[in-house]
């Protein structure tokens, strides 16, 4: 009967863990935008990141069709060192918006994938899903890569929420 109890209690504390894993996780990835939409926040930004993180961008295969009817010899895929991401989101001044949230976490690794859109001057200028992968070092989440796709908003509209979300 002990051994039942302790194993109950062991699995409750497991599981409280990482719920608290998501929590820690789910804040952290709001923080990471509202910073990334804030003037002035950049060194607050830079210490969310473990090492040279790369941002990389791939347009989804409509989008790259479309970019290539202009441009034929663009790449496909982006990467920027983080801070170099950065800088250029602020200084178009752009507003990221997520939605659609998901998280998945060993509780020293994790993803947190969600819906984004990418305005400029109040227009959606891109959306797709965003996925910031983050590393616990010394008891402390850090973001370790941000992967996402391309999908241009003024050739493809964005599916409602709702559309999204019973895709599942």
């Amino acid at each position: 009967m002990k051994s039942l109890i302790f194993l109950l209690l062991l699995s409750f504390n497991l599981s409280f863990a990482q719920t608290q894993d998501e929590i820690n996780l789910r804040r952290l990835a709001n923080e990471y935008t509202s910073l990334l939409n804030s003037a002035g926040k950049e060194e607050q930004l830079y210490k969310m990141f473990f090492g040279d993180v790369q941002v990389s961008g791939i347009f989804t295969q409509r989008s790259f069709a479309k970019r290539r009817e202009r441009i034929p010899d663009v790449s496909q895929i982006y990467t920027q060192d983080y801070k170099t991401f950065i800088s250029g989101f602020k200084k178009y001044q752009s507003e990221n918006k997520t939605d659609h949230v998901k998280i998945m976490t060993d509780g020293e690794i994790a993803s947190v994938v969600s819906d984004y859109s990418c305005f400029y001057k109040d227009v959606m200028e891109h959306w797709g899903k965003e996925i910031l992968t983050f590393v616990k070092i010394n008891d402390e989440w850090k973001i370790s890569a941000i992967t996402f796709s391309v999908e241009l908003a003024h050739h493809f509209k964005q599916p409602s929420l709702q559309e999204r979300t019973k895709k599942q």
